[in-house]
């Protein structure tokens, strides 16, 4: 059994080999000191070593420094105690030049038996052209366990190792570690004391990419760090299938794959680990966001994860959410081209990414979203029924419910003549609730207001007290860009103005509810009664009612109305009675 320092030693001491050995892969005796130096361009670590078929010693250290110095030479010093705290001359077992750092191992056969209890003290070395460096020696006394091999694998966490070996000498008194980990790891020996078999631990310092060495350890030896290695392992992590099956696409900071196991390595680093989806690899990050995953196609994707030994690919597929055909609600679903329309019912922008939007095959603009609902503005599009359909890195979608595109026209006015505020209806394809503009064809601005349409295929709306004579006409609606489509058609109208016809009653006294009759004359702006305004009006396009002050003098009061910006004194007078 070796007895090993278990803690990495930083700094090292050297010596300088004074006299040069031969290089040679042969052992052989020297008879020469090696005197100590202070220097570190060299930096060199020693291993407990382990014994083999009870004839034979694994020797094994690392090279982690050379600062580019040529290596002549190198290898490993082996000594024997004679008696106690005597030791016998010392081997050195030659291995040549080296050109890089890293692991160094070989196996030293001595030409004797090794008995019970011998006892062996050896270091590391190397020698350059500026001298022989040496690592800290250990000590080794050979307790009766015999490894057949040393098993070298890689191997998962929970995978078993088995190790041959004498294992007749191992009691209660042994424990298996995981050297460099606080872990203690249950073994059991069968088959006459010839196999011993235990699984790779998880734990801290167990991840994938990280060689382990595991050890035997008596408790019972006067030295606390006296151990033997008898198996080495490179980690191999396993992942676990996600919980979760059902995700949203562009979810970015809330629905991330997220996949856990057993033997995952540290954050930043994925050591060899991938996860495997849509036949893509992907290197292994805690949390991975769909959208940064280039060339996944279809909503079902198949998952799994490769450790640099095996591929696995989980039996559950993961699913990205697409829109319920039966909640979604498009308004409205009869539009001009220039017009705009919406979605609700799920939110697009969940479920795809860098998506295009067509309807007719012609492209539709997105217009905004606001929690479920998502807006979008149609420009020229050819007239018929179209579904809205989404092109997407991920996938393509159809809505089953269709948008009716009609094209913007009227053919009929069912009179050309009227009085103000008489209705005039237009036919043509007009639809039930949107809002249209009149305008005068001469008249930049308008000057008439939105006239929401009550049926499809009609509008109606009254003459305008800004209309005069014969005007020409055009009818047209806003898009949602802020631009007025007109239409290329001209209506023609002549307006009649307004006519008086009536007062009545023609007396009463102070509050009489008096009438005023007249074709047009309800859109009077303004009336005058004995010059007082009246504010309480009620207004029809044929006629004005109005109850008469309590502040004006008995006997006859003139009446005026502004109409069409021209004030006008009725040819009828009223008479308050006392």
């Amino acid at each position: 059994m070796f007895k090993f320092n278990m803690h990495i030693i930083k700094y090292l001491s050297f010596i300088l080999l004074i006299s040069f050995f031969g290089i040679s892969c042969e052992k052989k005796e020297s008879e020469e000191t090696i005197e100590e130096i202070d220097l570190s361009p060299v930096e060199l670590s020693i291993n407990a070593g382990t014994f083999l078929d009870g004839n034979r010693i694994q020797l094994s250290g690392q090279v982690t420094k050379l600062n580019d110095l040529e290596v002549l030479d190198h290898g490993f010093l082996i000594q024997k105690y004679t008696a106690k705290n005597i030791l016998g001359s010392e081997t050195q077992i030659s291995l040549g030049k080296l050109s890089s750092t890293g692991d160094i191992s070989n196996i030293y056969l001595p030409d004797y038996q090794i008995a019970y209890a011998d006892e062996f003290k050896y270091c590391l070395y190397v020698k350059t052209e500026k001298g022989y460096y040496k690592s800290n020696y250990l000590e080794s006394k050979f307790d009766g366990i015999v490894i057949e091999n040393i098993v070298n694998v890689q191997a998962c966490i929970g995978e078993t190792i088995t190790v041959k070996g004498d294992f007749s000498k191992v009691d209660a008194n042994f424990e298996l570690k995981a050297r460099g980990t606080s872990l203690t790891i249950p073994f059991e020996i069968t088959n006459n004391a010839t196999l011993l078999r235990f699984k790779v631990p998880s734990g801290p310092g167990v991840y994938q990419g990280q060689k382990i060495i595991f050890a035997l350890k008596n408790k019972a030896a006067s030295i606390s760090e006296d151990d033997q290695e008898i198996a080495s392992a490179r980690i191999l992590a396993v992942l676990f299938p996600p919980v979760k099956k059902l995700y949203y696409y562009n979810y970015d900071h809330l629905d991330r794959l997220a996949l856990i196991g057993a033997g995952i390595p540290p954050a930043g680093n994925n050591n060899g680990l991938f996860i495997l989806i849509g036949g893509q690899k992907i290197p292994y990050n805690r949390e991975i966001i769909f959208t940064s995953i280039s060339g996944l196609k279809g909503l079902e994707q198949k998952i799994g994860y490769h450790n640099g030994r095996d591929s696995v690919i989980f039996e559950d597929p993961i699913t990205f959410r697409s829109p319920d055909q039966d909640l979604l609600q498009i308004n409205p679903t009869v539009i001009h081209s220039n017009s705009s329309f919406t979605i609700t019912g799920t939110e697009l922008s969940l479920m795809f990414w860098n998506a295009s939007f067509r309807l007719g095959g012609e492209n539709v603009i997105p217009n905004g979203s606001d929690g479920f609902t998502s807006a979008f503005y149609v420009e020229d599009i050819k007239e018929g029924v179209y579904p809205l359909q989404i092109f997407s890195d991920l996938y393509n979608f159809t809505t089953i419910k269709t948008i009716k595109i009609v094209d913007f026209n009227y053919q009929d006015i069912d009179k050309k003549e009227g009085y103000l505020g008489e209705p005039i209806t237009l036919s043509g394809s007009f639809i039930k609730g949107k809002d249209y503009y009149i305008n005068h064809v001469s008249n930049n601005n308008l000057d008439y207001g939105y006239i929401v349409a009550k049926e499809d295929g009609e509008l109606t709306f009254g003459i305008s007290d800004k209309w005069k004579g014969n005007i020409d006409l055009i009818v047209g609606f806003m898009s949602p860009k802020g631009q007025y489509i007109m239409s290329n058609k001209v209506l023609h109208l002549n307006s009649l103005g307004y006519t008086y016809e009536s007062l009545s009653p023609m007396q009463g006294h102070f509050g009489q509810v008096v009438s005023i009759k007249g074709k047009g004359i309800g859109l009077a702006e303004t009336v005058f009664f004995d010059g007082i305004i009246l504010t309480s009006l009620d207004k029809s396009p044929n006629e004005i009612k109005f109850v008469t002050p309590f502040t004006v003098n008995s006997g006859k009061v003139k009446i005026e109305l502004v109409i069409q910006g021209k004030k006008i004194e009725l040819k009828d007078h009223f008479e308050i009675l006392n």
